[in-house]
């Protein structure tokens, strides 16, 4: 007798949400044990790069990825088989109802507003902690519905709380702080805007960071209470997290604080991906590929349309297809970032910035913040991406055939 199991997703976009200052991608001193526990559990993705920096623009366009997923010839191509599931969308973004379309992709949209505008007492007070409220409600709405027990549920729950307000309890804060370190970051507004880096305080800045670390730790406290609600309702074996970002968050490090349209560096661009609960062989992976979440709807959707059938002796395994997919040749080997004021292009050797009067050049992965511009002595390096950016303008499409050199460094 075959047994049918839901493939249950949570998707977790936390809009400025930066790798750096996440444990699983080598911060040590930021303690975050809930998403250490989900990176343990499952497929962490060291370099996907966002699109673009505004979130609204992203958000649509990874989902207009994830329906062109959703097409019959798609699904057949990946080995999926059309299932029915039920798709929400729980969100703090400002046009989270009315925007365009949607309804074509979720059956359902919240829109969680942003009610805290001062520094909350308890972590469980703040806006963040609010969403993730209704998040957990509306799952325990699903897990009682009957239609649960035979279709799957997806939900996308996208927070720009990082954005808009800074309410974590001081407290939070107050444990990044030494004796002589400066005055506590005290407005909730987040800080954004250009500053002069040869200028600049850096007590400053500290106190941003310290406030930003405060903001992470809230994050993380929200993912343990939902890790909890799963657990304690035995949903864990059949639902998956993926926990991403459409951008970072500057804190100064080239002249910016905040999303800004003339910082594509990486402190912008590079976004956290990981995707949890998968069977112990597949755990605490990481995934070295060029990567954007408009290309990767498919695997994120993977949980919903594959069948993961399970009888005596023969097992079709979600895990394995997720693999399959994840190690094939379908990831392309560079990532372009487009804003109003400057663009960018990635490879798995080379960070391209391109300007409207100028060009830089940085070698990756050793230059990790950006800081050594190697444009004028690469001049072939940074001809050939320059190229490489004006044929995909020009054919609008996606390329594949890029030289070596521009994949790896020249000796």
């Amino acid at each position: 007798m075959v047994n049918r199991m839901p493939n249950n997703l949570i998707v977790i976009s936390i809009d400025g949400l930066s790798p750096r200052y996440l444990g699983p991608y080598g911060n040590t001193w930021l303690d975050t044990p809930a998403i250490n526990a989900l990176a343990a559990k499952g497929i962490l993705f060291e370099n996907i790069i966002a699109e673009q920096l505004q979130p609204q623009q992203a958000l649509r366009s990874t989902f207009d990825s994830w329906e062109t997923s959703k097409q019959p010839d798609s699904q057949q191509a990946l080995g999926f088989q059309e299932r029915e599931f039920r798709s929400i969308l729980i969100s703090q973004s400002p046009n989270a109802e009315s925007a365009q379309d949607w309804s074509n992709i979720f059956d359902e949209i919240q829109h969680v507003n942003l009610n805290q505008w001062t520094r909350a007492e308890n972590w469980s007070e703040t806006n963040l902690a609010n969403l993730f409220a209704v998040l957990i409600q509306q799952l325990g709405e699903l897990h009682t519905c009957p239609e649960s027990a035979d279709h799957p549920f997806f939900v996308w729950c996208d927070s720009q709380a990082l954005l808009n307000c800074w309410d974590a309890p001081e407290i939070l804060a107050q444990q990044f702080y030494a004796a002589d370190d400066p005055a506590p970051y005290a407005s909730v507004s987040p800080p954004t805007g250009s500053i002069d880096v040869d200028d600049v305080d850096p007590d400053l800045l500290l106190s941003y960071v310290h406030a930003y670390a405060a903001q992470v730790t809230l994050i993380d406290h929200c993912l343990a209470a939902l890790l909890a609600f799963l657990d304690e309702h035995s949903l864990c074996e059949t639902t998956q997290i993926a926990l991403t970002s459409s951008c970072g968050y500057p804190l100064g490090e080239h002249g910016v604080v905040g999303c800004l349209p003339n910082c594509v560096y990486s402190e912008a661009i590079h976004i956290p991906l990981i995707i949890s609960q998968l069977d112990s062989k597949y755990q605490a992976r990481r995934y070295q590929n060029i990567g954007q979440l408009r290309q990767l709807a498919q695997v994120l959707l993977s949980p919903l349309l594959l069948d993961n059938s399970l009888s005596t002796g023969t097992a079709t395994s979600l895990e394995a297809k997720l693999n399959e997919f994840l190690v094939s040749s379908t990831l392309r080997p560079f990532a372009r970032v487009n804003t109003s004021r400057k663009t960018a292009i990635q490879t798995p050797a080379w960070l391209l910035v391109v300007g409207e009067d100028h060009r830089e050049l940085f070698v990756k992965p050793d230059d990790r913040w950006e800081v050594n511009d190697v444009a004028d002595i690469c001049h072939e390096v940074t001809l050939g991406l320059t190229q490489l950016l004006n044929r995909e303008d020009q054919a609008n499409t996606i390329t594949d055939d890029i030289p070596t050199f521009l994949r790896k460094p020249i000796d």
